[in-house]
């Protein structure tokens, strides 16, 4: 299966609304749509810069819908939300600060996110 330029915009518009959800705002966000033979989308950065590259492969395994592409870019900017935590944690230099901020900056998001649905 192939994703088209539709459908790679699709993925973007989708990406930018669940970076807005997740109060990624910070990051400056570069998309990329091409081919991957080993994953159908793919999330990178650059720590200290707070920049990320959130790609589309060309080719999938699977159908392409817009219900998969939606999907995808939920994960991929989840994947925005965790890296941080993943990046400090593999550091050379353990830094318990900025551990504990990334680790809270998680979970404000998430708490944002479900208060808003069962809160007072």
């Amino acid at each position: 299966m192939k994703t088209t330029k539709a459908d790679f915009e699709y993925f973007k518009s989708k990406c930018e609304l669940w970076l807005e959800v997740l109060s990624l705002a910070s990051w400056e966000v570069y998309y990329v749509h091409e081919k991957d033979d080993e994953n159908m989308a793919g999330c990178f950065i650059h720590y200290a810069g707070r920049k990320a590259t959130i790609s589309l492969s060309t080719n999938w395994r699977s159908p392409v819908t817009k219900e998969e592409l939606s999907r995808t870019a939920l994960h991929e900017c989840l994947e925005l939300l965790m890296l941080p935590l993943q990046s400090q944690a593999q550091a050379r230099v353990w830094d318990s600060i900025e551990y504990d901020r990334e680790h809270h900056t998680v979970i404000r998001t998430i708490e944002k996110l479900l208060f808003r649905r069962g809160g007072a």
